[in-house]
Order: C-alpha cells, then sequence, then structure tokens
C-alpha cells in the first residue's frame, strides 16, 4: 500500500521566548520544534547557544524531512516491520511511501497541525487522523503543549483513541541534539538487526553509560531508565532532560558523519506491536480503549556556557 508524498511548507513559524531562551515551532511542518537557542551567559553579542541542530529548509516533501529540530511520534514510534501487525485477531496493512520497507514514525510529523492556543512563551497544537488514513484503521486526536520558561522547554503529549474500538497506542519525541555527548542510566538494553528493528530484550551490560557522537554511527534501544539523561556539550554547555514514567523507553541515536545526536524519549520499543504479538515482555506497547487516552511530558533543562 503506497502512501502518497506531500510538500510541507514553514509560511510564519511560532517564536517563543522566555528570558535567554527562545525556540521556533512549525506548526503547519509536523508540528515541529524547528530551533531551541539560548543566549550565551555574559551576553556580548555573540552568537546563541543552539540545542537542536537547527532546521533553515521552508519546505520539503514529508517522505524526505530534514535531519534537525524535533518533531513528535504519534501513535507509534519508529519502526513497524513490514508495515504489518496484527491487534486483537486482526491483520492490518500501514501505507508507506515509496521504497519504504517498514512504517516508521507514526503520522503526527508528516503532516500540519492546527493551533489551538498561543502566547509569547505557550503554544498548544492538535492533530486529528481520520479512521483509515495511510492505512490506520483506528481515529485519534494528538496534542502537543510546548511551554518555554526560564529552566527551559516542556514538551508535552496527549493521545485520545476517537474510534468505537480499542487501539494500540505509543507515542514519543524526535530531538536532533547538537550535543557532544549523553551520560543516561537504564536496566534493559534490545539488540536490533540491520534494518533497526528491536529483536528481543537483554540486561544492560552496564547501567550507567556514556554515548558520545562517532564517526560510523549506531543507534541502541534502551528501556528501563530513570527518565534523566544528561547531554553536555564541550564548549561547558549542558542540559538536562526529565521524562515522565510513561517514556519507558529510550532511544539513542548518532548517524554517520553528521553533526547531531537523538535522544529520543519514547513509550515503547521499535517494533512494538510485533513483538507483543510475538509475546515478548515489556515492550511498551500501550492498548486505549474508547475515549480513553495516554500522556506524558518531558523537560529539558538548559545551562548555556
Amino acid at each position: 500500500m503506497n502512501r502518497q508524498a506531500a510538500l510541507l511548507s514553514i509560511d510564519t513559524p511560532i517564536r517563543l521566548s522566555a528570558g535567554a531562551h527562545s525556540a521556533l515551532i512549525a506548526p503547519q511542518a509536523g508540528g515541529r520544534v524547528l530551533s531551541l537557542s539560548s543566549a550565551r551567559r555574559g551576553g556580548g553579542g555573540g552568537q546563541p547557544h543552539h540545542w537542536l541542530a537547527p532546521i533553515t529548509a521552508h519546505q520539503w516533501l514529508n517522505s524526505e524531512w530534514p535531519k534537525g529540530g524535533c518533531y513528535p511520534l504519534v501513535p507509534f514510534s519508529n519502526r513497524v516491520r513490514g508495515a504489518r501487525f496484527t491487534f486483537d485477531d486482526a491483520d492490518h496493512q500501514l501505507a508507506t511511501f515509496d521504497g519504504q520497507a517498514h512504517a516508521l514514525h507514526g503520522y503526527g510529523q508528516y503532516v500540519a497541525w492546527q493551533v489551538d492556543a498561543c502566547s509569547d512563551n505557550a503554544v498548544s497544537l492538535s492533530y486529528t487522523h481520520r479512521e483509515g488514513d495511510s492505512g490506520w484503521p483506528w481515529a485519534f486526536q494528538a496534542t502537543q503543549t510546548l511551554i518555554l520558561d526560564a529552566d527551559g522547554l516542556t514538551l508535552a503529549m496527549r493521545l485520545r483513541n476517537l474510534s468505537a474500538d480499542a487501539m494500540p497506542a505509543g507515542f514519543g519525541f524526535h530531538p536532533y541534539f547538537s550535543a557532544d555527548q549523553v551520560s543516561l542510566s537504564a536496566d534493559w538494553r534490545w539488540p536490533h538487526d540491520s534494518e533497526e528493528i528491536a529483536l528481543r530484550r537483554e540486561p544492560a551490560v552496564a547501567r550507567e553509560r556514556v554515548h558520545g557522537r562517532t564517526a560510523e554511527g549506531y543507534t541502541e534501544y534502551c528501556s528501563g531508565w530513570d527518565g534523566h539523561a544528561r547531554l553536555a556539550w564541550h564548549n561547558g554547555a549542558h542540559l538536562e532532560m526529565a521524562a515522565d514514567p510513561v517514556f519507558d523507553h529510550l532511544v539513542v541515536h548518532c548517524a554517520p558523519g553528521r553533526d547531531y545526536l537523538c535522544l529520543e524519549p519514547v513509550t515503547h520499543v521499535s517494533d512494538a506491536f510485533n513483538l507483543a504479538q510475538a509475546g515478548a515482555p515489556a515492550t511498551g506497547l500501550r492498548r486505549l480503549a474508547p475515549e480513553q487516552d495516554m500522556q506524558g511530558h518531558v523537560t529539558l533543562r538548559l545551562q548555556p556556557n
């Protein structure tokens, strides 16, 4: 089942400001955070510190998005193997873009979001998915609330099942940090195949870990983390991530030769739908009854140099 690519364009981004911090949001281009920056301590008119690799493009095909900023993952994160899965004894085939073997990253980042409320330092966005659109047979509504204050940025997500039947569910955020390394603690790791699809859960070799950028790149799936991670930059800036318990899973991704390090708080592991169906434990897959919702937030506390 093919999914038609569409052009996403940024007309007028929304600027949030709070103290030394500022962010640009593009509701019409996947509900993205285009940039997040802070004035450097001491002023002096220097360049701001960019916490995320900023997106400078003004338009792109949603099948080939720019690798920067931060976008929402909903109603699932990462991959669904072969874009197929079984739920409540029914088989489902999801639509994919040409050349894409697996369903990837849900639907939120590929579409325009509606602006429900906006102020100088906060914005609330929503996206309503129709039953059957792109092969996903359930209707749902996703809401993002982005709040910038003197401490940093809070990203909140709420997902509600609008269908008459239960649906599988999950969500997350996909930030492209400009950081040099990240420190975290996690109890479990999920080895993956060559297509970055998780295979099983294993105890972590070391609970306390440090990941940095490498020339060859890597992807690691973690779970059972404590919801706290610290990102560091060589110039002395650092960022503290704090995530609600619903984000029990975490993806660390470093692309070969790129200038970003992804640290993605998510509610389930890659291919959770099929792993759960096969009996794998603790995949993080949620089941939402009609009109039921799930929600959680992630806070990024910013400490510029």
